[in-house]
């Protein structure tokens, strides 16, 4: 039985050292906004994009330190014009494709899709 343990052990740890960065967007608790939440990023690049059916809105890239682990910023859409749009998040392992909507009640964001990049292994 004590086997069976250990190998249940080794499995868990394993998927762990795999896990793959995790992207979210919530809704902000007041205005016309929302907050990203990044986690398990390696350090890299984390690039932010907003378009529209019009074309892109803003950019946005953390870098350095503030990358690090994870982080989680504020965006305000109070300025904006549109009442839908989409948010492209990137890093190195994983692409995510969230569309945004506003309306009287506040801000609603949508996961379309994800992405998932890992490394090519070479096996013999």
């Amino acid at each position: 039985m004590a086997g069976c343990i250990v190998l249940l052990g080794a499995f868990v740890g394993q998927a762990q050292d795999i896990a793959s960065t995790v992207i979210k967007v919530l809704p902000a608790q007041k205005g016309d906004a929302i907050k990203l939440l990044v986690t398990n990023n390696d350090g890299s690049a984390v690039q932010v994009r907003f378009h529209s059916d019009q074309g892109p809105i803003a950019d946005d890239r953390i870098t350095g330190s503030r990358a690090g682990d994870g982080f989680l910023k504020r965006y305000s859409f109070e300025q904006l014009d549109e009442q839908s749009f989409w948010m492209t998040i990137r890093t190195e392992t994983t692409s995510s494709l969230y569309k945004i909507t506003r309306s009287d009640d506040g801000v609603d964001a949508r996961l379309e899709e994800v992405t998932h990049t890992f490394p090519v292994v070479a096996a013999r």
